[in-house]
Protein backbone atom coordinates (compact mmCIF):
# COMPACT_ATOMS: atom_id res chain seq x y z
CA UNK A 1 0.00 0.00 0.00
CA UNK A 2 3.15 2.44 0.82
CA UNK A 3 4.48 1.71 -2.50
CA UNK A 4 0.70 3.02 -4.37
CA UNK A 5 0.93 6.23 -2.20
CA UNK A 6 4.64 6.75 -3.04
CA UNK A 7 4.02 6.24 -6.70
CA UNK A 8 0.76 7.95 -7.16
CA UNK A 9 2.71 11.30 -5.48
CA UNK A 10 5.60 10.67 -7.71
CA UNK A 11 2.83 10.98 -10.93
CA UNK A 12 1.00 14.04 -9.38
CA UNK A 13 4.39 15.54 -8.71
CA UNK A 14 5.67 14.80 -12.28
CA UNK A 15 2.15 16.20 -13.63
CA UNK A 16 2.25 19.04 -11.98
CA UNK A 17 5.98 19.99 -13.16
CA UNK A 18 5.26 18.28 -17.02
CA UNK A 19 2.02 20.84 -17.11
CA UNK A 20 3.53 23.82 -15.81
CA UNK A 21 1.46 24.22 -12.09
CA UNK A 22 -1.46 25.17 -11.46
CA UNK A 23 -1.22 28.93 -10.52
CA UNK A 24 -4.40 30.09 -12.35
CA UNK A 25 -1.91 32.38 -14.61
CA UNK A 26 -2.55 33.04 -18.19
CA UNK A 27 1.02 32.65 -20.32
CA UNK A 28 1.44 34.23 -23.99
CA UNK A 29 -2.51 33.70 -24.41
CA UNK A 30 -2.33 30.08 -23.24
CA UNK A 31 -4.81 29.55 -20.12
CA UNK A 32 -2.83 27.50 -17.59
CA UNK A 33 -4.79 26.59 -14.71
CA UNK A 34 -6.77 23.88 -12.74
CA UNK A 35 -7.85 21.15 -14.93
CA UNK A 36 -6.43 22.09 -18.27
CA UNK A 37 -4.63 19.27 -19.83
CA UNK A 38 -3.85 21.59 -22.76
CA UNK A 39 -6.81 19.97 -24.66
CA UNK A 40 -9.31 22.94 -25.01
CA UNK A 41 -10.63 25.80 -23.43
CA UNK A 42 -9.80 25.99 -19.79
CA UNK A 43 -12.87 25.12 -17.38
CA UNK A 44 -15.18 27.95 -16.48
CA UNK A 45 -13.91 29.74 -12.96
CA UNK A 46 -15.95 30.91 -10.19
CA UNK A 47 -17.89 34.22 -10.63
CA UNK A 48 -15.78 37.12 -9.61
CA UNK A 49 -16.14 37.57 -6.04
CA UNK A 50 -17.12 33.61 -5.17
CA UNK A 51 -19.73 32.20 -3.74
CA UNK A 52 -22.07 34.46 -1.01
CA UNK A 53 -20.22 37.58 -2.31
CA UNK A 54 -16.72 36.34 -0.97
CA UNK A 55 -13.72 37.60 -2.66
CA UNK A 56 -13.93 40.61 -5.62
CA UNK A 57 -17.33 41.67 -4.79
CA UNK A 58 -17.64 41.97 -9.20
CA UNK A 59 -14.85 44.41 -8.79
CA UNK A 60 -11.06 43.60 -10.55
CA UNK A 61 -7.75 45.78 -9.89
CA UNK A 62 -6.13 46.51 -13.44
CA UNK A 63 -2.84 46.16 -12.55
CA UNK A 64 0.91 46.87 -14.71
CA UNK A 65 3.96 45.06 -13.72
CA UNK A 66 7.56 45.55 -15.18
CA UNK A 67 9.40 42.33 -15.78
CA UNK A 68 12.77 40.87 -17.60
CA UNK A 69 13.88 44.19 -17.51
CA UNK A 70 17.97 43.02 -18.16
CA UNK A 71 20.44 44.96 -17.41
CA UNK A 72 18.14 48.50 -17.42
CA UNK A 73 18.58 50.02 -14.26
CA UNK A 74 15.39 51.96 -14.12
CA UNK A 75 12.81 52.24 -17.00
CA UNK A 76 10.28 54.95 -16.34
CA UNK A 77 6.55 55.55 -18.00
CA UNK A 78 4.57 58.18 -17.86
CA UNK A 79 0.34 56.98 -18.54
CA UNK A 80 -2.71 58.73 -19.75
CA UNK A 81 -5.89 58.62 -18.34
CA UNK A 82 -6.91 54.74 -18.39
CA UNK A 83 -9.74 53.33 -20.03
CA UNK A 84 -12.40 50.64 -19.98
CA UNK A 85 -15.33 49.25 -22.04
CA UNK A 86 -17.43 46.20 -21.82
CA UNK A 87 -19.77 47.14 -25.13
CA UNK A 88 -19.94 50.48 -23.28
CA UNK A 89 -17.48 52.57 -21.33
CA UNK A 90 -16.91 51.84 -17.70
CA UNK A 91 -15.79 54.10 -15.03
CA UNK A 92 -12.18 53.43 -13.41
CA UNK A 93 -12.51 53.75 -9.19
CA UNK A 94 -9.17 54.66 -7.56
CA UNK A 95 -6.95 55.65 -10.66
CA UNK A 96 -3.40 55.67 -11.11
CA UNK A 97 -1.99 59.04 -9.65
CA UNK A 98 -0.63 61.21 -12.43
CA UNK A 99 3.38 60.65 -12.81
CA UNK A 100 5.78 58.32 -13.79
CA UNK A 101 6.43 54.87 -12.72
CA UNK A 102 9.57 53.00 -12.28
CA UNK A 103 8.54 49.63 -14.11
CA UNK A 104 12.19 48.13 -12.73
CA UNK A 105 10.78 48.02 -9.38
CA UNK A 106 9.44 44.93 -8.50
CA UNK A 107 6.01 46.64 -8.13
CA UNK A 108 2.48 46.32 -9.77
CA UNK A 109 1.01 49.18 -9.81
CA UNK A 110 -2.57 49.68 -9.79
CA UNK A 111 -3.88 51.06 -12.87
CA UNK A 112 -7.67 51.43 -11.36
CA UNK A 113 -10.57 48.84 -10.45
CA UNK A 114 -13.25 48.48 -12.64
CA UNK A 115 -16.81 46.31 -12.11
CA UNK A 116 -17.65 44.76 -15.34
CA UNK A 117 -21.55 44.30 -15.99
CA UNK A 118 -22.69 40.88 -15.31
CA UNK A 119 -22.52 38.28 -18.41
CA UNK A 120 -19.55 40.24 -19.90
CA UNK A 121 -16.97 37.87 -21.47
CA UNK A 122 -14.70 40.50 -22.26
CA UNK A 123 -13.39 43.84 -20.74
CA UNK A 124 -11.38 46.18 -23.42
CA UNK A 125 -8.91 48.33 -21.62
CA UNK A 126 -6.48 50.90 -22.91
CA UNK A 127 -3.81 52.04 -21.57
CA UNK A 128 -1.93 55.33 -23.47
CA UNK A 129 2.29 55.93 -22.61
CA UNK A 130 2.36 59.58 -23.03
CA UNK A 131 6.46 59.07 -21.87
CA UNK A 132 9.11 56.68 -21.65
CA UNK A 133 12.51 57.24 -20.01
CA UNK A 134 15.32 54.53 -19.06
CA UNK A 135 18.54 54.59 -17.45
CA UNK A 136 21.65 54.69 -20.44
CA UNK A 137 19.10 56.06 -22.97
CA UNK A 138 19.10 59.36 -24.64
CA UNK A 139 15.82 59.24 -24.95
CA UNK A 140 12.48 56.93 -26.03
CA UNK A 141 10.13 57.58 -28.62
CA UNK A 142 6.64 56.97 -27.69
CA UNK A 143 4.74 57.45 -31.01
CA UNK A 144 3.05 53.89 -30.80
CA UNK A 145 -0.32 52.92 -29.98
CA UNK A 146 -1.66 53.06 -26.44
CA UNK A 147 -1.30 49.42 -24.79
CA UNK A 148 -4.61 47.70 -25.58
CA UNK A 149 -5.76 44.40 -24.43
CA UNK A 150 -9.17 42.37 -23.11
CA UNK A 151 -9.60 40.13 -20.38
CA UNK A 152 -12.55 37.60 -19.55
CA UNK A 153 -14.08 38.72 -16.20
CA UNK A 154 -15.03 34.98 -15.33
CA UNK A 155 -11.51 34.39 -15.72
CA UNK A 156 -10.25 36.69 -12.53
CA UNK A 157 -8.82 34.15 -9.46
CA UNK A 158 -11.34 35.13 -6.83
CA UNK A 159 -8.31 35.02 -4.64
CA UNK A 160 -6.86 38.12 -6.41
CA UNK A 161 -8.86 39.92 -7.72
CA UNK A 162 -7.06 41.08 -10.38
CA UNK A 163 -5.86 41.40 -14.30
CA UNK A 164 -1.75 42.29 -14.18
CA UNK A 165 -0.54 43.53 -17.78
CA UNK A 166 3.23 42.32 -17.43
CA UNK A 167 5.08 44.38 -19.90
CA UNK A 168 8.56 42.68 -20.96
CA UNK A 169 11.01 45.51 -20.74
CA UNK A 170 13.97 44.05 -23.10
CA UNK A 171 11.86 43.22 -25.47
CA UNK A 172 9.65 46.27 -25.42
CA UNK A 173 12.45 48.66 -26.14
CA UNK A 174 13.54 48.31 -29.92
CA UNK A 175 16.61 50.07 -31.29
CA UNK A 176 15.89 53.45 -32.26
CA UNK A 177 18.03 57.20 -33.03
CA UNK A 178 21.79 56.64 -32.06
CA UNK A 179 21.88 56.51 -28.36
CA UNK A 180 17.72 56.32 -28.13
CA UNK A 181 15.14 53.56 -28.74
CA UNK A 182 11.76 53.47 -29.63
CA UNK A 183 8.89 51.88 -27.30
CA UNK A 184 6.76 48.76 -28.75
CA UNK A 185 4.76 46.89 -25.99
CA UNK A 186 5.66 43.13 -25.55
CA UNK A 187 3.30 42.23 -22.69
CA UNK A 188 0.98 39.23 -21.17
CA UNK A 189 -2.05 39.67 -19.37
CA UNK A 190 -2.09 37.50 -16.20
CA UNK A 191 -4.93 36.54 -13.89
Amino acid sequence: MARVGWALAAFLAATLVACGGSDGTQRDGVHDGPGDSGGGPPPPAPPIGGAEGEGCGGEVTLRLRGVAAGDLAAFALTLGSVEASAGAPLPLAQPLPPGAIDLVRDHAYRLGVVTPPAGASAVQVTVPVVAASAAGLDGIDVCTPPITFAFDPSRVDPSRCHAVVELDLARSLQAGAPGGAALLPHFTVRY
